[in-house]
């Protein structure tokens, strides 16, 4: 009887085809975990700037008109900005993409006791991937909604 040392190419061959198969199912799953978790840093940042706008309020005579005054524009990994109008924006599905952005005019001045505070996913990050959810808003009522294929309940959930 001989010895054998080592694996057969048979061996080699289906302990690969595993890997590759469980790789084809677990980095997917990944992805979209990570995209998940980078869009609580845009309802937080919405969140605190809807509270800032509020603090805003009750110390002046209405919303601030520039929301740079209130904290940062941009969520603290730069993977979202963030945008705030003045009204209530109907934010339909597919109104509001990385890509295209959002058409804001008629809605950066006038009536300040009204607002709509959008996150939108940068240009050049994984977020651009986020066709679940798109753009982010909130708006003075406390009302949330996103822009992409999903409820705004399960976006903001």
């Amino acid at each position: 009887m001989r010895n054998h040392q080592g694996f057969s190419i048979v061996e080699v061959m289906l302990t690969i085809s595993l890997f590759v198969i469980l790789l084809n199912f677990s980095i997917p799953l990944y992805n979209n975990y990570i995209i998940k978790t980078h869009r609580a840093e845009a309802k937080l940042g919405l969140i605190q700037l809807a509270i800032a706008q509020e603090n805003h309020r009750m110390s002046t005579t209405g919303y601030a008109d520039d929301i740079s005054s209130l904290g940062p524009t941009a969520s603290s990994h730069g993977l979202y900005r963030f945008v705030g109008v003045y009204g209530r924006i109907p934010l339909s599905k597919g109104s509001c993409t990385p890509e295209s952005g959002i058409d804001l005019s008629g809605y950066t001045t006038g009536y300040n006791l009204q607002y709509t505070l959008i996150a939108i996913p940068n240009r050049d990050t994984s977020q651009v991937n986020d066709t679940d959810c798109a753009c982010l808003y909130i708006d003075d009522l406390g009302q949330k909604g996103s822009t992409g294929a999903e409820s705004p309940e399960k976006c903001w959930n």
